[in-house]
């Protein structure tokens, strides 16, 4: 797989993910996040998610591989709040995922 991933959001938007292949690879900054779960050459959006540490999407992360939902982790590093919490929404509108960060805000 390429370690790039573009997800559209509702708005027509895209956003460009990178690949994380493991939990410790997670970086330590403010970002969004999505699980996504590859069937042939389509990828569903199963989880999406935003965070001021990223490293905070593990225990979610550890979920979906547990239940089996998702397969690819990718994040994208996004510094202002209100643009995270913007492209979220977005995503969130078009791709209704089964899995949503709690609160609709911040994981803690």
């Amino acid at each position: 797989m390429d370690p790039t991933l573009d997800i559209e959001g509702e708005s027509g938007q895209i956003y460009r993910f990178r690949q994380v292949d493991s939990q410790r690879e997670l970086p330590a900054s403010s970002g969004n996040f999505v699980f996504v779960r590859r069937e042939g050459r389509i990828f569903t959006v199963v989880c999406s998610g935003f965070t001021a540490d990223l490293r905070h999407a593990a225990p979610l992360w550890e979920s979906a591989i547990r239940e089996k939902v998702a397969d690819r982790l990718l994040v994208r590093l996004n510094i202002s709040r209100a643009s995270r919490e913007r492209e979220h929404e977005d995503i969130v509108e078009r791709h209704h995922p089964q899995m949503i960060n709690p609160d609709h805000h911040e994981v803690r």
